[in-house]
């Protein structure tokens, strides 16, 4: 069985990503904007938004 990998997310840190089966298909700097770029590509399933905070600076 194939074992299943986590998306790096790390790159959108302080932006909301819309996630589909797992698999990140946009992002952006607002839930609305990010929704609306899921709603225009008109995807079969319904995409999960989440906001990913940035990251913190080490002293």
């Amino acid at each position: 069985m194939a074992e299943k990998l986590k998306p790096d997310l790390t790159v959108y840190a302080g932006h909301w990503v819309a996630l589909v089966r797992g698999r990140v298909v946009a992002s952006g700097t607002s839930a609305h904007a990010t929704w609306l770029d899921c709603r225009a590509m008109r995807l079969k399933d319904e995409p999960i938004l989440r906001y990913l905070p940035p990251r913190k600076k080490r002293p």
